[in-house]
């Protein structure tokens, strides 16, 4: 996968990622919002971190794992060191489409029924030695090259899905305490539903009943990145969205809530290192 540690959107180049990520390695210190066009599976082992969404944050625990749809974003803040154990697992969003069936989709889980938010699940001791047992061996699979790894890997990656839709289907939302505070929470939310309009942090400010200082320092902390990074990373994430769909370079541009084409391509490029019409050419190359 494509991850410059600087670039709030990532890219999901390869179809299948699977690291095992022990305190040996290292952990972005940049701690910021990011999201990737793909899907992701973030099982959290050990460690003292706090998991970021645009909807709440809540300090991890063993066995939680993220469900982590393509374009919605997330980060990880380790409170007391650099380092924790985790897994992580990407899937190119064209591949998972290739290896569902019109009688399974393996995407489901990544998804509430209310379709906004990040879906998480815990399992326990056992689940998470099937899940590590299954994941040990896609990695293996995937770094080799013998006769027969590739068909491996898919394998594997199938029996992971279908286990973690298993569960996912038996087990009821997790509780947990949310210590996002409620304006910050609020703030993401005024975002999402005023993205393709000119959002002012004078408006902010009035809805949020904060000044507009207070609330930029606070969202900040919270993101790691300004509100207005964040309001063109989601800009630009509607916008390959959009571009999957077939809409043109030109219409994207408007529809996504840029108003200028020059300044929309010149933004999307910087972000993506593509234009929109490469990424889109890039993406049906990729589907077809």
């Amino acid at each position: 996968m494509k991850e410059n540690s600087a670039r709030i959107l990532r890219t999901v180049e390869d179809d299948i990622v699977c690291e095992i990520k022990d305190k040996d390695v290292p952990f972005d210190p940049l701690h910021r919002f990011h999201n990737h066009d793909g899907y992701e599976l973030f099982l959290f082992l050990d460690g003292d971190a706090a998991y970021y969404t645009e909807n709440d944050m809540h300090l991890l625990s063993y066995g939680d794992l993220a469900l982590i749809p393509p374009y919605s974003f997330h980060h990880t803040i380790v409170q007391s060191e650099n380092l924790y154990n985790r897994v992580v697992v990407n899937i190119r969003d064209s591949y998972m489409k290739k290896i569902c069936t019109e009688q399974t989709d393996l995407s489901k889980c990544f998804y509430r029924t209310d379709n906004k938010h990040i879906n998480q699940i815990t399992l326990n001791r056992a689940a998470v030695g099937q899940f590590m047992e299954i994941c040990h061996k896609l990695a293996f699979s995937l770094k080799n090259t013998r006769y027969g790894d590739d068909v491996l890997a898919e394998t594997y990656l199938k029996q992971l899905l279908v286990t973690i839709n298993r569960m996912a289907m038996l087990q009821p939302r997790p509780t947990f305490k949310n210590a996002m505070p409620d304006f910050v929470r609020d703030t993401f939310a005024y975002i999402e539903a005023h993205l393709t309009e000119e959002i002012r942090l004078e408006d902010l400010e009035r809805e949020m009943h904060h000044n507009a200082t207070y609330i930029s320092r606070s969202f900040k902390k919270v993101a790691g990145i300004t509100i207005q990074q964040y309001i063109i990373a989601k800009r630009i994430a509607l916008a390959q969205e959009l571009l999957r769909e077939g809409h043109s370079p030109y219409d994207v541009c408007f529809l996504s809530g840029f108003n200028n084409y020059s300044n929309f391509s010149r933004t999307f490029t910087k972000e993506t290192e593509l234009s929109p019409k490469q990424y889109q050419q890039r993406i049906r190359r990729v589907d077809s």
